[in-house]
Parts: structure tokens; sequence; C-alpha cells
């Protein structure tokens, strides 16, 4: 009996049978997850309320505990400004020390929310753009044509500008939360989450951390 086994591109892996069946040899079953990958696994099964593809995580059984406790590192490392999905293997591995302060903090990552405005006026010959900040931060044209931005929930400043018009809003975010608005000029239409003008106290987008680098638990 003999089994000959083809490799075909990177991952597909097929045998080719000489003489009687035979099966490809069953891999060993997979360690289960140390400390650090299960707090990293825990985080991003929280985030996939924020994106729904996340929720492939859950089916991911990592046992990679270095590479675990580098994503954690670099997820606490740095203030993140818009969101971002990133591999686990996306970078070189290195050693990275994670305390029990590290862990409960990565349980305590706030999770962002998005912003997003559809101006119904849209630019042409005598249509200026419009424009939009929301704590200082200018929010992103899209293809579409929207004006998008991730920020932590809050209130928050927003001030819209069109043809030399600007005005001031207050808007409510809360995790995970994605909010469309309508935007007339720089007009929005009602909605429970906005009040007309400043708020009080003002917030901005920096007073801590965002979950934007939740990583994507794949398999390499």
């Amino acid at each position: 009996m003999t089994c000959v086994y083809q490799r075909l591109g990177p991952w597909l892996l097929v045998s080719a049978l000489v003489g009687p069946a035979c099966e490809q040899p069953a891999a060993p079953p997979a360690a289960p997850p140390g400390p650090a990958c299960r707090a990293l696994l825990d985080a991003a099964t929280r985030a996939s309320a924020c994106d729904p593809p996340l929720a492939l995580v859950d089916e991911q059984n990592f046992s990679d505990e270095p590479r675990c406790r580098q994503a954690i590192a670099r997820l606490l490392d740095r203030e993140p400004l818009v969101a971002e999905i990133t591999s686990l293997y996306g970078h070189e591995p290195r050693e990275a020390t994670v305390t029990e302060a590290d862990l409960t903090a990565l349980r305590d990552l706030a999770l962002p929310a998005s912003l997003s405005l559809r101006p119904d006026l849209p630019a042409g010959p005598g249509v200026p753009m419009t424009s939009a900040k929301l704590a200082e931060r200018g929010l992103t044209r899209a293809q579409s044509g929207a004006l998008e931005i991730h920020a932590q929930a809050g209130r928050h400043l927003l001030r819209i500008a069109h043809a030399g018009v600007e005005q001031s809003y207050c808007v409510r975010l809360a995790q995970c939360q994605r909010l469309e608005l309508t935007v007339h000029g720089s007009r929005l239409a009602a909605h429970p989450h906005i009040d007309a003008g400043t708020c009080e106290p003002l917030t901005t987008t920096r007073t801590q951390p965002l979950a934007r680098r939740t990583h994507s638990l794949t398999r390499r």
C-alpha cells in the first residue's frame, strides 16, 4: 500500500492512490489556547458585535502564546485613530511580556463606534462639497460620497461645513454602533442621537484606546 501526496498550490494537499485504499495520517489534536491566546480570542469575539465577520474567530483554537502576547502588547501600546483588522501572523514574532494588568486592560478595552454622514446634495457645478469634523478630526470621504469616521463611544462635537456655512452638533455614539445620518448642506436631519450646539462637557476621541486593532485570528 502506497500513498503519494502531492501539493497543489499553497494550501491544497491531495493524495494519489496506488494499490489499496489509504488515508492521510490524522493531524494531532491541537493544544488548547493558553491564557494570552484565550484573552485575545475573547477580545476578538467581543468585537464581533461591531463587525459580524469577526465571528469566525470563534472557530479558531490557537496555542501560539508568543504571537498572542505580542498581539496583546501591540493592542495596548499604541493609540488607535482608525479601525483596522490585522493578522495574528502579520508581524515577525518577538517575545513580549503580558501581565495580569494587561489582560484586565484587554478585557476592558473600549470598542469603537462609527459615524457616517450621507449628503443629499451631490457635489457638482454650483454645488460645493460638504465637509465635517468630529472632535477636530476630519471625516473621510468614501467612494459613495458619504463622510465616515471611527471614534470611541461618548458625546462628541460634530462640525459640518457647506458653502461657507458651518453648523455644530453634539453626537452621542455607543460602542459598536454605526450611526448613519443624512445631511442637507450643513444641516443634519433630526435624530435621537444628535443635539444642536456644542457638547457640555466637550469630549474628544483621544481619551482612551479603541479596539481598532482587534486581530483577525486566521491560520497562515
